[in-house]
C-alpha cells in the first residue's frame, strides 16, 4: 500500500510540474509572438553607411528565402563600404514601446519570424498579387 501511495504522489507532483510549465511556456510566448517592428535599418561600416529600411521591410514582408534574409551585398541593395567587414543594424520596437537594436554581420541571416510583418503596416503597400498593371489599374478594369 505504501508504494501506491508513492506512485500517486508522484504523478501528482509530475502533472502539477506540467501544469506550471505549460502555464510558464504560454506567457513566455506570447511575448515571443508579438516581435519586433523595424524602425530603421542601415548596412555597412563604421561611417559608411546606407539606409536599407525599406529594402529590408519588403524582404522581410516576402518571407525572405526559407524564412531567412540573407545579409549580404546583393540583398542590401549594394556595397557601401567595399574591402570591409560591413554590418546590418536593425533598430526596433515591439508593442510594449520597448526599443531595441540588433545587430547582423555580413554573411548571417535575419530570421524573419523575429520581425513579424503587421496588418496595420500593409496599407502602405500597393497589392503585389499580380492582378495591377503598370499604370495601377486592375486588368479587369479595361
Amino acid at each position: 500500500m505504501k508504494a501506491s501511495k508513492r506512485y500517486f504522489g508522484f504523478l501528482i507532483a509530475v502533472v502539477f510540474f506540467a501544469l506550471a510549465a505549460a502555464v510558464f511556456s504560454a506567457g513566455v510566448s506570447r511575448q515571443d509572438d508579438e516581435g519586433w517592428q523595424v524602425t530603421r535599418a542601415d548596412y555597412g561600416y563604421g561611417p559608411q553607411r546606407t539606409d536599407v529600411t525599406d529594402i529590408l521591410k519588403d524582404l522581410l514582408s516576402r518571407g525572405g528565402v526559407n524564412g531567412r534574409v540573407a545579409v549580404n551585398n546583393q540583398t542590401m541593395g549594394g556595397d557601401p563600404a567595399v574591402g570591409q567587414d560591413k554590418t546590418l543594424r536593425i533598430f526596433a520596437r515591439n508593442r510594449r514601446n520597448q526599443e531595441r537594436k540588433f545587430d547582423f554581420r555580413e554573411g548571417g541571416f535575419v530570421d524573419v519570424t523575429m520581425f513579424p510583418s503587421r496588418t496595420d503596416d500593409w496599407g502602405d503597400r500597393d497589392r503585389n498579387d499580380g492582378r495591377n498593371d503598370r499604370d495601377g489599374r486592375d486588368r479587369d478594369d479595361r
